[in-house]
């Protein structure tokens, strides 16, 4: 066996071929090993680009619930942090002069229920009667500040023409309170619906209104 080694290396024909042949050997058996390991490496990208694409998920929902909560408590805090106009009563005194006849004194008040000043703040409100707005004096709603806890009184009176007919209950008498006003952040408005009661001599609330009708 070593002589015919030895034959093949010493004949030059013989040689050549067998170098080629173990050339040919190692070259197959190292490209087997390149090909599997780019099988590994393959495999092994698939999954990181797996794990990559699974990391950026979980970081853009966390993203997103990060910003929720931030909303969230920004919500909060400017719910605790803003100015609350709204009604703080009416009151009503029947009047009546000699000669002049009865007359319906109303007293409606607003007030800064929040925690913060009501800037750039308007005021208005007015009276029905049988659902029609009655004309009258009109108030100053000018722009101004009101702060936390104050409030604002206006009066007005209902008219001799009508007073008989709302106390005797032929008239129905209702105000509409109406604000604008804006906090640290946003604006706001307020519209409330009240009407007289004359058996018990004072107004109810009948909820919120739309603030577009009353213009």
């Amino acid at each position: 066996m070593a002589n015919r080694i030895q034959s093949w290396f010493s004949n030059p024909i013989s040689g050549s071929t067998a170098t080629i042949a173990i050339a040919t050997v190692v070259i197959a058996i190292a490209t087997v090993t390149n090909l599997a390991l780019l099988a590994d490496l393959w495999t092994a990208t698939r999954e990181y680009v797996t794990i990559a694409r699974e990391v950026l998920n979980i970081s853009q929902k966390s993203l997103t619930a990060a910003r929720e909560l931030a909303n969230a408590a920004q919500d909060v805090f400017e719910t605790a942090n803003r100015p609350y106009i709204g009604s703080a009563g009416i009151t009503t005194i029947v009047i009546d002069k000699i000669g002049q006849g009865k007359n319906i004194r109303i007293k409606p008040k607003f007030k800064n229920y929040g925690t913060t000043p009501a800037e750039e703040t308007e005021t208005h409100w007015f009276i029905l009667i049988n659902g029609i707005k009655q004309e009258g004096r009109k108030l100053a709603d000018q722009p101004r500040i009101l702060f936390p806890s104050a409030s604002t009184t206006y009066v007005g009176t209902v008219g001799t023409a009508y007073t008989d007919q709302v106390l005797n209950g032929d008239a129905t008498l209702q105000v509409i309170l109406l604000a604008t006003y804006s906090g640290p952040k946003n604006k706001y408005t307020y519209c409330e619906k009240q009407q007289y009661h004359p058996e018990e001599g004072l107004f109810v609330n009948l909820g919120r209104c739309d603030p577009q009708d009353q213009k």
